[in-house]
């Protein structure tokens, strides 16, 4: 009797120990589904669905905590990007096709921003990218190097395609400064950009349109030395310190200009890796 009595105790127990740890795992699956439900939903919410870019929602949530840091004002570049007559282009090449321009230059868009920078998409057309310690001639060279970027032919499955952008830029510093504020200059300058220089980019900032007209007028100038071929090498010699002997040259490039006379190169190589002619720029002094 006594060894049935224990024997039942036991069976209860392990019966009873089975029971809780069958609730608890349905428990622990029930609460992992929940919170990946969640979570799915948190990142549908706060992220575009085609690109997988964060979209306007999440984009207001991070301005505001970049312009709320309290570790010194520094300075915040905004760049509003639109595709140029992409409602032509998805009503000739068809929307599928369209989609994939879009994710793909929401791929250039977000390796250009890096790390540090935060990229959303707004609209069909219409990406942004913050660009924190940004000051003017480091985001005249990302705006440069950027929509030549864009403006590069797209391998899209048998079709190559290309297509152009237009951008706007504001810089704001991160001192509390209200978000919409800096989404609004940037979009006026925006469609600044588009009323006057469709496929480049225009500033907010008064005085900076004047600034962004010379970039234009080096730029092709650059182009238009690096085509007639009047970059020249100059050489460098590599020199051994054993016996004073030249072991080999460094080519050096040097740009004389027409009407400006010199042009140092710490100017114009920037701008040529920047507006993608440091490639053409390269053959030729090798060819030379």
């Amino acid at each position: 009797q006594l060894s049935k009595f224990f024997g039942t105790i036991i069976f209860a127990c392990v019966g009873l120990t089975l029971y809780v740890v069958t609730r608890y795992s349905n428990h622990v699956r029930e609460l992992k589904a929940r919170l990946q439900t969640e979570e799915r939903a948190r990142r549908v919410a706060m992220h575009d669905q085609l690109t997988g870019l964060p979209n306007r929602r999440h984009l207001k949530g991070v301005l505001n905590w970049l312009l709320s840091e309290n570790d010194g004002a520094r300075r915040l570049g905004v760049v509003m990007i639109n595709l140029d007559r992409f409602k032509s282009f998805n009503d000739a090449n068809g929307r599928p096709l369209g989609d994939e321009v879009l994710i793909n230059v929401g791929k250039i868009l977000n390796m250009r921003a890096g790390v540090d920078g935060f990229v959303a998409r707004l609209e069909t057309d219409e990406f942004i990218a913050l660009l924190p310690g940004q000051g003017e001639e480091e985001l005249m060279d990302w705006l440069s190097a950027t929509l030549t970027a864009i403006e590069a032919p797209m391998a899209l499955g048998k079709q190559t395609v290309t297509i152009s952008a237009t951008a706007g830029a504001a810089i704001g510093l991160t001192d509390g400064r209200d978000a919409e504020t800096l989404l609004h200059r940037s979009s006026l300058a925006l469609r600044r950009a588009k009323d006057t220089s469709r496929g480049w980019f225009a500033f907010f900032k008064t005085g900076m349109d004047e600034l962004v007209r010379q970039r234009a007028l080096f730029e092709n100038d650059l182009w238009n030395a690096v085509r007639q071929d009047e970059i020249a090498p100059h050489f460098q010699p590599i020199v051994s310190l054993e016996d004073g002997k030249p072991r080999g040259f460094e080519i050096l490039a040097r740009w004389t200009h027409a009407t400006r006379g010199p042009i140092p190169p710490d100017q114009f190589i920037p701008a040529a890796e920047a507006s993608g002619a440091i490639s053409e720029m390269t053959f030729n002094l090798l060819r030379k």
